[in-house]
């Protein structure tokens, strides 16, 4: 247990330190350690008394050390509950004692033990011991010897001892521990601002809860026996009174202390157990008798203070306890908070320092802003007879000192310091003022300080009243009054009751309205800082509403009247007799009076600000004076804010004098007041509507008279003010929207005022007219009249539809509801066309193009705002759009669109079904105007809109009814969703137009698709327009409408579609383009220079009509293809579809033959978009695959046969489009159509260059995508690898007869017929016999034919002998295209199949190789190059290793890699023929070199020693399935190419480049390897097999070298022989030394019989003798490793007498080896 342990520890420690001077305490504490180690809990611990008795003993010494170790002990015992109750007059002895020590840590300990024992278990009951403790922290406070750290301790644990004993006080009695109500001393100082003040108080309190708990409280105060705790308590709170009274505690037994501090403690009981003295009477009487009359003495009543209870300190807990006394107890101690709060009244009028009265005063500004207590004061005094009006002279004296502030000599001043601390208290800073030193400025801002706080308080008194009456009329509606009267004080009121706290609301007001207006209005008219100006406008703002709400009528309008003095500066009231001049028209002042006049101060806009709240939040309740008023300063506000001059002050000093902010907010404020005129009375609205056609009528004058012509100088007063001298036409319109339940009392005359001004001289007037009656017009129909028809319409289409439905007995009823809605309908049609007519009347008879475009410009809105209000007035518009479509002026067209735009765009859904057909003919017509291309485009775009529209079957009535924006008809939902092979499906398609009569909306369904064809007709005619700009947007209109919502489209409708409209217009394009005219155009004539015309520059490909017509052509071609992509699963099951599709098929070929480039490649797109999209995913019918098949053979025939001349991009575009098809669809392709895509890709390939220019390197980038995938394709590999290879130089012979190996495939034996035809070397069914000329036979239902190329470029078949097959023979691909066909023919033998793939391999490698030939020809090209690493990765693939070589199947040996043993061999052939060309033909041999060829040849010689690298390395290491001729071939060409330097004479080696000199060393190098063999090795393995094919050849090779050197030598007498032939027989030497023997090379060596007896009797002594193993083949294989020096032997004789050095170092091991082999 940790408790324990520290126990222990502590107890070594008090051991340790008494050792020496105190042994009884050491005993003791070893004594208590023994102890402790013995026990196990708490409870153990407080049982055992040596351990407290071992504390005590330390402590009783009186030594520094031991006792604060005592000290802690016993607090650690204390706190852990580990000391029995019966020990604590021991423990409160030893802290008396130590109390009285003076050592500091001794004091603090004690005083922490005190408060650990209060705070503990053994807290004392007992009033002694209780006295004790708070005894000894009384001492300790007040011995003044003691440190600051001491006294301050004391004072804490003194607080929280208190607390603690009051606590448990409320425990005792079982009182509630909750804190009833708090006063603002904890939160003042966070708030920014009194209001938040006000509302915090609010919202912390709840003045029910107050009231009820007060007056409970009060009534429930019991006189029983107190308990302990309770009478403890009484006893503390008595001696704490006496000691702030400066008496004696005589129960603490403390004669004195310091009042201040007593005061505190005191204040501290009273604001936190505000329940003890209001449920318990003893506690109650020490408030009453002792508290009260403590405060009542110690609170001033003269000028003169007391110096002992003067001290600031001390006066400021006296004014805080008096606070807290009237806040918490007033309901108690009522008569006794009277005295405080009149003694604190008259203290404002003394003479005394200014630091109590600014006390004073933080005391009356807490009462004002706590809004509940303060609500409770006037409750409890002003509206009680037998009490003083105490909340009422409060408010005049704080009044009265806001008021003196004029009569000081720095009054300015003073109030410049007020604004700083309402600036600086917003802003959350704190205010400081700078002094001279002469004590003027302190004087000045200890007023200011007063005067602040007076302000505060009044304005705290204003929020108060205002959020109290907010409260208590919540649930109250605001009446405007019957009978203005005031009421009188003097009732008792039920607080509880809403009524009551009204009536104490409306008392507070006729109370006390007076001193706050005299004081509020002072502050207003002489201070200028923004803040406090707003902040006092906040109060005129919050009185003036409650006044409103409380009818309290004298104090509302006083305010008003008072704040709109300061509405706007004297400057400009004195101009309002201009200003009337202004309206009335007579007199015009100068602008720069003008300017002079309209400066709005900060002060003038918030003054209007608040004006505007007052005049929006009381609009029901204001009488008439007070309406005068607000109308009359609107107005002329409304002058001022239009004015171009019109500033507030912040900006006057402002380089550009522009309207500011503000005045902009007061207009905003200014529409709201009148946006609340819908909730006025009749009689007020009525005061309204006088004044502002008053206003509009003497605008209209002052226009008309001689000084205010509308042709005014650009000085004059011109309508940059309209909205201001159009005052009262705006403020009509605004009524008009906000009082829709009255609009009949005021349309018609406003429409007839309007009408009047719309002919009224002035342009101005005109303008503002025109955008009334736009307004007006919009607000009529956004009114709630046509929204509620709008729901009477639907439920008028619903109940039909529900008498449609229903029986007879319903017939009664449904008459009477159609009768009461026709005549609704009436009514309706006829004031819907009163409200459009206007606009008809205005644009017919507008005596201007201006009025008559307003006209256009009112309708445009309408339609934008309301159009689908609109029902009976369509025949009217649409017949006024058709005649500005007719019309000529350029500036009303426009207009008229936009109209149409907004129609088509928005309101097809409101448009009546029989006027729909009307709306499509206007939209023609726009379409087809000439006065605007971008109208006719833009009319396009909105008949496509019309498109989708009607595409989606839309119920017009039943959605307007509903509300809904559309509705799917039963065609739409019918779409293709269903499978082909459902019979829903088979049902629908047999479905027709005749099967839908029965169901409306079938017939709804059918009449959207009339109205469809309609539009498509319309757009349609347009596809023709002799504008290329027009016609093009018709084109993509019609094709991209009817590809979106083709889906939607019934079989009967698609038919109409096509035949009607689609093709029809193909016909007519194609017609109008080949007749087209080919004449270049002029550009727009701009202008002329030098007397000539200037043309606006064409672009050269459309500067003709046929050009024009090319780009018509190719939207045409794409609207086709994208027509019949998506629908083409749906169309081609329309009997005659076939005619269509040839005819579209017939479009495409000669717009490729014929047409342009552009209008060639669009034509291959679309029909390409159209057969791959199907390809991907549906199987495309077979008819339609073979007829597009044959179209692009026709085209490729064409372009071959030069018949036409197509463009290469045309040919590269008609090739990606074959990959394509087939890379997507090759699912559709059979073996016949393989084969003749590659007859189309074979004619390309083999056509002159001059024919097909560079398509052969696009076919090449297509070419991997034609490689056989599917199943049913694989036996074509063969074919398409074959026709490959024919493309690589010497490839001719490699051509397949496809007829007949398609024909093979087609009879079913694919795979083995191939092979065994193949492995029975019946090549005539895969090759032509050698005749490169023949290319194909004949194919079935194919247009390709066998032939070649003769001179006129038919095809026809030519005989193989003729002189045009032995050109065509001899034509070949470029060696570049051969190049780029390498890197594919790689990728194609990776992809192909192993079993083909092993097949192919011979003649791969035999392309392979004739590619590497070139070398000898072209050592520069690349082709080879490419094509030797092409050759290593393919044999490096196709050989296999000795331990994987053979299998056996069925009893016959094949190859792993799925080649029959032909097929090796003929693999193996074409391997050796490749080396034998490459290595010996192109290798090591001398080139000329060009200028910086040097890194080229570095690199092919790398190049070539890899070649040679992987013969030996690789290929003859894994050769075991080689013929042996072959591999002797394959090693005698590694031996050729070694004998180039010694078979070369003297003097020819001494010229050989170096390169070929180390290639030859290099095949010398690889032929040793070769021979040279491990013993471990198979007898069988390639490597042995090898090694005896290649030690013969290199015996051979090393004789010839030695004696050439040898011949050498003697041939050159005394000179060098060259150093090539010396580094030969050096290396030669140094190689047949190393070089051991397998056993089976070595007998092949065929060494003369009696060598190997005399040899083999040798060893065999040997080994009788014991030094040779045993066995006679051991024998013999030690015998003959070094047997080749033995058949060298005579050559190596003849240069013993050699003059080279090394060759003779070099010649010793050699023969020392051949001695060694012969025994000697």
């Amino acid at each position: 247990m940790a408790f324990v342990a520290g126990l222990e520890a502590h107890l070594r420690m008090i051991s340790t330190e008494a050792k020496r001077k105190y042994p009884i305490v050491k005993d003791a504490a070893e004594r208590a350690m023994f102890k402790v180690r013995l026990l196990s809990s708490t409870s153990d611990v407080a049982g055992c008394d040596d351990i407290l008795k071992t504390y005590l003993l330390a402590c009783e010494l009186k030594n520094t050390k031991l006792s604060i170790l005592g000290l802690v002990g016993m607090e650690k015992l204390i706190a852990h509950d580990a000391v029995l109750p019966s020990a604590l007059p021991s423990i409160l002895a030893a802290l008396k004692e130590h109390s009285d020590m003076s050592d500091e840590i001794v004091q603090l300990k004690t005083l922490q033990t005190a408060l650990t024992i209060l705070q503990s278990q053994l807290h004392p009951t007992d009033e002694d011991q209780m006295s004790i403790i708070l005894g000894l922290c009384l001492r300790l406070l007040g011995n003044g010897r003691n440190p600051d750290s001491v006294r301050s301790t004391a004072v804490a644990t003194l607080r929280q001892g208190i607390a603690l004993i009051f606590n448990r006080v409320l425990s005792a009695e079982d009182l509630p521990t909750k804190k009833l109500y708090g006063g603002t001393s904890s939160w003042a100082s966070s708030f920014r601002s009194v209001a938040g003040e006000v509302s915090h108080s609010i919202s912390a309190s709840n003045l029910a809860e107050i009231f009820g708990a007060e007056t409970g409280l009060a009534a429930q105060a019991r006189n029983e026996p107190l308990s302990e705790a309770g009478r403890l308590g009484v006893r503390l709170f008595e001696d704490l009174t006496s000691l702030a009274g400066g008496g004696r505690a005589n129960w603490l037994q403390v004669s004195s202390l310091q009042r201040t501090l007593a005061l505190d403690m005191l204040e501290f009981v009273l604001s936190n157990y505000a329940v003890v003295f209001k449920k318990l009477s003893p506690f109650e009487q020490v408030l009453r008798h002792q508290v009260c009359s403590l405060l009542m003495t110690s609170l001033p009543t003269s000028g003169e203070l007391d110096p002992e209870v003067g001290e600031p300190g001390f006066r400021r807990l006296v004014l805080r306890s008096v606070a807290t006394v009237t806040r918490l107890y007033v309901l108690i101690v009522p008569t006794e908070c009277e005295v405080f709060v009149s003694m604190l009244i008259k203290s404002t009028a003394l003479d005394l320092y200014p630091w109590h009265q600014i006390m004073v005063l933080e005391v009356l500004r807490g009462f004002c802003v706590e809004a509940r207590m303060f609500c409770l004061l006037f409750q409890t005094f002003d509206m009680k007879p037998e009490n003083t009006n105490m909340v009422t002279s409060m408010v005049q004296a704080l009044a009265q000192i806001v008021m003196r502030v004029q009569m000081l000599d720095g009054g300015e001043e003073t109030l410049v310091a007020v604004a700083g601390m309402v600036s600086c208290k917003a802003q959350g800073v704190e205010w400081t003022m700078e002094t001279d030193g002469s004590g003027v400025g302190s004087v000045v801002a200890n007023e200011a300080q007063a005067t602040f706080l007076a302000l505060e308080a009044l304005l705290a008194v204003v929020f108060s009243v205002a959020t109290l009456t907010d409260e208590a009329l919540d649930s109250t509606e605001l009446v405007p009054p019957v009978h203005e009267t005031t009421t009188k004080l003097g009732t008792t009121v039920e607080i509880g009751n809403a009524g009551g706290m009204v009536a104490i609301c409306k008392a507070m007001v006729n109370s006390l309205w007076h001193p706050l207006l005299e004081a509020l209005s002072f502050m207003l008219e002489r201070s200028q800082g923004e803040v406090i100006v707003g902040e006092v406008l906040k109060g005129y703002q919050a009185f003036t509403k409650a006044c409103g709400k409380l009818t309290a009528i004298e104090p509302r309008d006083t305010f008003l009247a008072s704040l709109g003095r300061f509405t706007f500066s004297p400057q400009m009231r004195a101009n309002i007799s201009w200003l009337g001049a202004i309206v009335s028209g007579i007199k015009r002042l100068d602008p720069i009076e003008q300017r002079e006049a309209f400066v709005l101060s900060n002060k003038n806009v918030q003054a209007l600000r608040t004006l505007f709240n007052i005049s929006y939040q009381l609009n029901s309740v204001l009488g008439p004076t007070s309406w005068i008023l607000v109308m009359e300063t609107l107005e002329v506000l409304d002058v001022i804010t239009h004015s171009p001059y019109a500033s507030s002050q912040e900006v006057l000093s402002s380089a550009t004098r522009t309207q500011s902010n503000d005045v902009s907010v007061l207009a905003m404020y200014d529409a709201q007041v009148f946006e609340s005129s819908g909730k006025m009375s009749t009689l007020a609205l009525s005061f309204f509507l006088a004044a502002l056609r008053q206003v509009s009528n003497n605008f209209v004058s002052g226009l008309t008279s001689p000084n205010f012509s509308t042709n005014s100088s650009p000085g004059a007063n011109t309508m940059t003010g309209q909205s201001t001298k159009m005052f009262g036409v705006e403020r009509m319109l605004l009524i008009l929207m906000v009082n829709e339940h009255r609009l009949e009392l005021v349309w018609d005359q406003l429409s007839a005022h309007l009408l009047e001004l719309v002919e009224h001289d002035s342009q101005q007037v005109h303008t503002v007219a025109l955008d009334a009656l736009d307004r007006a017009i919009c607000g009529v129909l956004g009114c709630q009249r046509f929204s509620s028809r709008e729901s009477s319409r639907a439920a008028t289409v619903i109940e039909n539809k529900g008498l449609g439905r229903s029986g007879s007995g319903s017939t009664t009823n449904g008459a009477t509801v159609l009768c009461s809605s026709d005549q609704q309908g009436v009514d309706d049609e006829a004031f819907e066309c009163a409200l459009i007519t206007p606009l008809s009347t205005l644009y017919y008879y507008g005596r201007t193009t201006d009025i008559r475009s307003g006209a256009l410009k009112i309708l445009l809105h309408v339609l934008e705002r309301h159009g689908e209000k609109l029902h009976h007035s369509w025949p009217i518009i649409f017949e006024l759009l058709r005649s500005v479509a007719n019309a000529s002026e350029r500036d009303v067209v426009p207009l008229g669109f936009q109209n149409l735009k907004v129609i088509m765009n928005d309101g097809l859904l409101s448009i009546p079904a029989n006027t729909l057909g009307l709306c499509i003919e206007v939209a023609g017509a726009y379409g087809a105007q000439r006065t605007d291309v971008n109208i006719s485009l833009t009319a396009i775009g909105s008949l496509w809109t019309t498109a989708d529209f009607f595409a989606r079957g839309v119920n017009h009535e039943a959605c307007r009814a509903q509300g809904a924006k559309t509705e799917l008809s039963h065609s739409e939902s019918r779409a293709f969703t269903i499978t082909e092979g459902d019979e829903e499906f088979g049902r629908w398609m047999s479905k027709g137009k005749e099967d839908t009569k029965g169901d409306p909306n079938e017939t709804l369904g059918m009449g959207c698709d009339a109205f469809l064809l309609a539009v498509y007709g319309v757009i349609q005619s347009l596809g023709t327009d002799e504008r290329p700009e027009v016609r093009h947007s018709a084109i993509r209109t019609l094709f991209q409408s009817l590809s979106s919502h083709g889906h939607k489209l019934t079989l009967p409708m698609w038919k109409r579609c096509l035949w009607n409209l689609v093709f029809p217009l193909v016909d007519t394009v194609r017609h109008l383009a080949s007749t087209s005219s080919k004449d270049q155009w002029h550009g727009k004539e701009l202008g002329t220079e030098g007397g000539k015309p200037v043309h606006m520059l064409v672009h050269h490909s459309r500067n003709t009509a046929q050009k024009q017509w090319d780009e018509t052509l190719v939207l045409v071609l794409g609207g086709m293809g994208r027509l019949l992509r998506p629908h083409f699963k749906i169309l081609h099951r329309l009997d005659s579809f076939k005619q269509g599709w040839d005819s579209f098929l017939t479009f495409v070929q000669e717009s490729v033959l014929n047409g342009s480039e552009e209008v060639a490649v669009a034509a291959i797109m679309s029909m390409h978009s159209v057969l791959v999209f199907h390809d991907l995913k549906v199987m495309l019918p077979g008819y339609y695959f073979e007829s597009a098949f044959s179209t692009y053979e026709t085209i490729a025939q064409s372009a071959v046969r030069g018949q036409t001349v197509m463009a290469s991009k045309v040919q590269k575009e008609l090739w990606k489009s074959l990959g394509d098809l087939y890379a997507n669809g090759h699912s559709l392709f059979g073996t016949n159509s393989y084969v003749r895509i590659l007859a189309l890709v074979d004619l390309f390939i083999w056509a002159p260059i001059a024919t097909v220019g560079k398509i052969p390197f696009t076919i090449l980038a297509i070419l991997p995508t034609l490689k056989p995938n599917d199943d049913h394709l694989l036996g074509m590999w063969p074919v398409f690898l074959h026709q490959v290879l024919s493309y690589l130089p010497g490839g001719n012979n490699l051509r397949i007869d496809k007829r007949r190996f398609s024909n093979t495939l087609e009879e079913g034996n694919i795979d083995g017929n191939f092979q065994q035809h193949h492995a029975a070397g019946k090549g005539s069914i895969l090759y032509t016999n050698g005749q490169s000329g023949h290319l194909y036979h004949q194919v079935e239902g194919s247009s390709i034919k066998e032939g070649g190329v003769d001179g006129t470029g038919s095809l026809d078949r030519l005989p193989p002998d003729s002189p045009q097959s032995l050109k065509l023979s001899s034509l070949a691909v470029s060696m570049l295209f051969s190049e780029k066909l390498i890197p594919v023919l790689m990728a194609l033998y990776k992809s192909t199949p192993a079993d083909v793939a092993a097949t192919v391999l011979p003649e791969i490698v035999g392309a392979l190789g004739r590619c590497m030939a070139t070398r000898r020809d072209a050592p520069t090209d690349g082709l080879w190059r490419i094509s030797t690493n092409a050759l290593v990765t393919v044999l490096r693939g196709a050989i296999v290793q000795d331990s994987s070589m053979v299998e056996k199947v069925n009893g016959r040996e094949c190859s792993v890699s799925g080649g029959t043993g032909t097929s090796r061999l003929r693999f193996w052939k074409e391997v050796a023929d490749t080396y034998e060309k490459f290595v010996v033909g192109a290798c090591g041999r001398a080139v000329a070199l060009s200028t910086g060829a040097s890194e080229t040849l570095e690199e092919d010689e790398l190049l070539e020693y890899c070649v040679l690298s992987f013969l030996c390395d690789e290929l003859l290491t894994s050769c075991q399935d080689a013929p042996h001729e072959v591999i002797q071939r394959l090693v005698s060409v590694i031996d050729q190419c070694a004998a180039r330097t010694s078979a070369l004479p003297l003097e020819s080696v001494a010229l050989l480049p170096a390169h070929c000199g180390r290639f030859s060393m290099t095949c010398l190098e690889k032929l040793f390897k070769l021979c040279s063999c491990d013993n471990q090795q198979p007898q069988e393995s390639s490597r042995v097999v090898v090694s005896r094919i290649s030690i013969t050849i290199l015996i051979g090779r090393c004789k010839a070298i030695l004696h050439h050197f040898a011949d050498a030598e003697r041939e050159v007498g005394e000179t060098s022989v060259p150093q090539m032939t010396t580094d030969e027989v050096v290396f030669v030497l140094r190689e047949l030394a190393k070089l051991v023997l397998h056993p089976v090379t070595a007998d092949a060596l065929h060494i003369p019989l009696y060598r190997r007896e005399e040899s083999k009797s040798n060893h065999l002594q040997t080994s009788e003798s014991g030094h040779a193993s045993t066995g006679s083949f051991q024998v013999h294989q030690k015998s003959w490793d070094r047997g080749h020096l033995l058949l060298l032997y005579t050559s190596l004789c003849e240069l013993v007498t050699t003059r080279v050095l090394a060759v003779t170092l070099l010649l010793q091991p050699p023969l020392q080896l051949v001695g060694s082999q012969l025994g000697l």
